[in-house]
């Protein structure tokens, strides 16, 4: 038989046991359960994560397809803007010919009165001195050609462009016909080589010339104001807290801040990507995303940076936004 102290310390014994594994097991459940709440909150994180990085990646993506398609907007409309211009010279012209005519009928000779009408086109320029007055006689003959004065007093019915139109016998018909209207033609360009230079131009039938005035615009003219236009307009958008979208050629000159201006072919990051190289391939091949470390810029700073990259082949452009990765970290450690 146990003496009474033999009993007094199994039984402590005893009970220490089942209160060290009662202890040790409320250690295990809780160690579980935080593990389990650990697990529970990393994978919520990580979801939290791709769910933001795609929201960017979007946001990124939109930007870019929304510049494309005001680009294709204002692209399509060159040509439409082309022929409310010409056709608005031409009218104010035919105002200015009228008022001379009406002043001077009666008390000079008819051919005088020509002669100054002539002679009055010819001194009117608009568009920055590039746009300019022609006319011929409804025989054909030039009357007045400002930029090919070797034209006049001669018959140009026979004077085909680059497609094989008979430029002046159409016009003639077209004056003949319906008095006013356009005419498309390919024809030689001030400093530029070749014959082949799309031209729209407007012409007016005008009774004291017995002939017709017109003027017209070449479309890579017109092309070119819309694209300088276009471009100041990229380089105004911003979204989130700094992003910005940029423009550039296919072979590598930056049209838009921040390297406008500058060739950036090839210019490469610190780990060895070549950026601008990376997102035309990206912008070629339906559009897509690069990261690399942002190259410094004054005012720029210099990190990791994910953009995306689309492309407008008819210009030869590419398109893109980014952000800062450290950007989309900071606003994940606070959401």
């Amino acid at each position: 038989m146990y003496s009474k102290t033999t009993k007094t310390q199994l039984t402590t014994i005893f009970m220490g046991s089942i209160l060290f594994v009662s202890f040790l097991a409320s250690i295990l459940l809780a160690s579980f359960w935080v593990g389990s709440e650990y697990l529970h909150y990393r994978s919520l994180a990580e979801e939290m994560e791709t769910e933001y990085i795609r929201s960017q990646e979007n946001l990124l993506k939109s930007e870019v397809d929304r510049v494309i398609d005001y680009i294709e907007q204002e692209k399509d409309h060159t040509e439409s803007r082309l022929k409310a211009d010409i056709r608005s010279r031409v009218y104010q012209a035919y105002a200015v010919m009228e008022g001379i005519y009406q002043r001077h009928r009666g008390s000079i000779p008819a051919n005088d009165i020509q002669s100054m009408l002539i002679e009055t086109l010819r001194d009117m320029r608009f568009n920055d001195g590039r746009g300019y007055y022609f006319a011929t006689g409804l025989d054909g003959v030039g009357r007045l050609f400002a930029d090919k004065p070797e034209l006049e007093g001669r018959s140009l019915l026979d004077l085909q462009d680059a497609k094989g139109q008979y430029v002046s016998r159409d016009m003639v018909a077209l004056a003949r016909s319906k008095g006013e209207g356009f005419y498309r033609y390919q024809w030689t360009k001030p400093d530029s080589a070749g014959h082949g230079h799309a031209k729209i131009a407007y012409i007016k039938y005008f009774a004291p010339l017995d002939g017709y005035i017109g003027s017209g615009e070449y479309l890579a003219d017109v092309e070119r104001e819309v694209k300088t236009e276009v471009l100041d307009h990229i380089e105004r958008i911003q979204f989130g807290t700094d992003g910005y979208v940029f423009v550039g050629t296919y072979d590598g000159m930056s049209l838009t801040k921040p390297a406008k201006n500058k060739n950036m072919w090839g210019v490469q990051d610190e780990n060895g990507v070549k950026i601008v190289q990376e997102l035309i391939a990206k912008a070629r091949s339906g559009g897509g995303f690069v990261e690399y470390v942002m190259p410094k810029f004054k005012g720029l700073p210099s990190a990791p940076k994910l953009s995306y990259a689309a492309n407008f082949d008819p210009w030869e452009w590419y398109i893109g936004a980014g952000i800062y990765v450290d950007e989309i970290n900071t606003k994940l450690v606070l959401n």
